[in-house]
């Protein structure tokens, strides 16, 4: 790892695509068949207004330092640095999740809180590189959720003997799976989620006027650790 990508000077715009590997063959009678091969992959693709030499050495000394594809760094999108939901307390997983699940419960929220979570806000843990982005909004529970009319406790379906939402949870659906176990306990982080990424190509290069300005594009693409 090199470093985090600087955001001074800040670019003029960005691309954000998304790459998710898929196998699909085609039978003599028309049979569609389709396998998703791997997870999704994020790339971004960085334009720079032009810039004079002390502006654009910030950028060219990064570039240097990452040695082509050699190394890899931290890029956080500005846009993204806070989520859209309400998110409030200190969000921790309420069990332990194996690697290939898309759905997670959430502890230590603030209860009843709505769209404590949006579609599109984004999470990772630590230690844990790949970004995972939220499907559908969601609520964090509140105190009367835990109870039927009646006022006994409402259960999981399969009937174990525990309430199936604490009052200070929210259950996130989102894309892609887990590739990892996380346990029960693990910290999530949901500000300033840095992507871990590589530069594209081993080859940069620049376009430098008669009027001595630099123009620059940067392409990176997400990588998993």
């Amino acid at each position: 790892m090199s470093g985090s990508y600087p955001l001074s000077p800040g670019y003029k715009s960005a691309i954000v695509s998304f790459i998710q590997p898929v196998h699909q063959t085609i039978s003599g009678l028309g049979n569609v068949q389709t396998r998703v091969l791997g997870g999704r992959l994020t790339t971004v693709s960085l334009t720079y207004a032009p810039e004079r030499r002390a502006e654009f050495a910030v950028i060219d000394s990064f570039i240097m330092r990452q040695r082509g594809r050699a190394e890899g760094f931290t890029f956080v999108m500005p846009d993204k640095a806070a989520p859209l939901g309400n998110v409030s307390g200190a969000p921790v997983l309420y069990d332990d999740y194996p690697a290939g699940v898309d759905t997670i419960v959430l502890d230590g929220m603030v209860p009843g809180v709505a769209d404590a979570f949006v579609a599109a806000d984004i999470f990772n843990a630590p230690g844990y590189t790949l970004v995972h982005k939220v499907a559908f909004n969601a609520d964090s529970q509140s105190a009367n959720q835990r109870y039927l009319e009646d006022g006994t406790p409402r259960l999981l379906e399969d009937s174990t003997p525990r309430l199936m939402e604490d009052a200070n949870t929210v259950t996130l659906i989102f894309s892609p799976p887990l590739i990892k176990n996380l346990s029960k306990g693990t910290a999530i982080n949901y500000q300033n989620v840095a992507y871990t990424m590589k530069f594209k190509d081993d080859s940069q290069s620049v376009k430098i006027s008669a009027m001595r300005t630099y123009h620059k594009q940067v392409e990176m693409i997400e990588y998993i650790s």
